[in-house]
């Protein structure tokens, strides 16, 4: 019988005054389609700078670039590499949304940005230069952790997400994440950080690990797109199928797995059920 190893990856429970318990199934099942969907968007701007940095790690122009930039065009996501100056494009690699296997188009050599690129990449930029500069955001970067920037348009202006990332072997790198509600000029108009602290789900070599774990602060009642891009980008490379995460600000417990194109609400008592059905099978 093979051996199942759960990931348990559980931090300090905060009280605060505006905990959301009795909320109902319905009320945060409706909440979860659009933190799903951003969480898939957001997964696929990961995978295009992740491909898209394999490709470019190669080409010597790489020298010439102090970051990059992601952006969709059409049924394309692009990833740029751009320079100092803010004008320029180096490394210039397209992909389809659905498939980073293998760009469909790529360029190297220099180019002018457009108007869509410079005003992206001075966004991008200086909003990276201030949350570092700005100690009231306590961006923090943890030992062989990462921090990766991705800014999403929306209706409003913009999302910019920083998340945690490693190549550290055997561990999904959650928590230690902000989101920064901006307008269309770029300015930060609301932000948070999701979790308080780095939240490693260190994957074992010597038994099968199918399941991992995290909990919320109360002030974070649902499952956030950082939650839903990190599990997709890692969950696949080990072989994990399902992710659970404790909210107590509405006391509920929340599925959501490799193959699900939903998030199942689960009462606080789940487990606790599943633990005595176990036990009334131990006496049979």
């Amino acid at each position: 019988m093979k051996k199942f190893l759960i990931i348990v990856a559980l931090f300090a429970l905060c009280n605060v005054s505006f905990a959301q318990k009795g909320m109902s199934n319905k009320k945060i099942t409706k909440k979860h389609v659009s933190i799903l969907k951003e969480g898939e968007r957001l997964y696929r701007y990961e995978c295009a700078a992740w491909y898209g940095g394999d490709f470019a790690s190669q080409d010597n122009n790489i020298k010439n670039c102090i970051g990059y930039l992601i952006y969709e065009s059409g049924d394309t996501i692009k990833n740029i590499f751009y320079n100092s100056d803010l004008d320029k494009c180096f490394i210039d690699v397209s992909f389809y949304k659905d498939d980073f296997k293998y760009p469909i188009k790529t360029l190297s050599g220099e180019r002018n940005l457009n108007s869509k690129e410079l005003e992206l990449v001075k966004i991008k930029q200086n909003l990276i230069n201030k949350v570092y500069s700005d100690t009231n955001f306590q961006i923090v970067q943890y030992k062989d952790f990462n921090l990766n920037f991705q800014l999403l348009p929306n209706k409003k202006g913009y999302s910019f997400y920083i998340l945690s990332g490693t190549s550290k072997p055997n561990v999904i790198p959650f928590g230690n994440d902000w989101v920064f509600n901006l307008n269309k000029k770029g300015e930060i108009k609301s932000w948070r950080k999701y979790h308080s602290v780095l939240i490693p789900a260190y994957i074992s070599d010597s038994v099968e690990t199918t399941t991992v774990f995290h909990s919320h602060l109360d002030k974070e009642p649902f499952v956030t797109p950082t939650d839903i891009c990190t599990f997709k980008l890692y969950a696949p490379i080990f072989g994990v199928k399902n992710m659970y995460i404790y909210s107590p600000g509405v006391e509920k417990w929340y599925l959501y797995g490799t193959n699900m194109n939903s998030i199942i609400v689960l009462n606080k008592d789940f487990f606790e059920k599943i633990e005595a059905s176990l036990e009334e099978r131990k006496k049979d």
